[in-house]
């Protein structure tokens, strides 16, 4: 399941991702938010804290990759928020992002938000 952080502004966006993500989760709120922000502020700004994350469904996994396939030059910057277990995921995406993307523990989710510049 995915929730819109209500600090999310112009184009700053972060989400919790908890459970297990589905194609559902990108086509009702990612997706929509995702090219709503990019079409008002140019490149945007992504933090996603993944609090209980369980990975993947197979689509939801193939929506990941085409996000950044498809928005690779309009996302400037990924905090990734989670517990240790999850910090591998950054060297993961960079390659698949054009910005810089950096992993911060749970407890540091104060500073992902101000390196984003929210």
């Amino acid at each position: 399941m995915v929730t819109k952080f209500p600090r999310s502004t112009g184009k700053t966006l972060g989400f919790e991702v908890n459970g297990c993500l589905r194609d559902s989760d990108y086509q009702r709120l990612l997706f929509p938010e995702l090219a709503s922000a990019i079409h008002d502020n140019g490149r945007v700004r992504l933090l996603i804290e993944m609090t209980d994350f369980r990975g993947w469904t197979l689509p939801a996994a193939w929506d990941d990759l085409q996000v950044g396939i498809r928005h690779n030059r309009d996302i400037e910057r990924i905090a990734v928020v989670g517990s240790r277990i999850w910090g591998w995921i950054t060297p993961v995406m960079a390659p698949f992002v054009r910005g810089k993307v950096r992993y911060f523990e749970s407890s540091r989710t104060d500073e992902a938000w101000r390196w984003l510049g929210a």
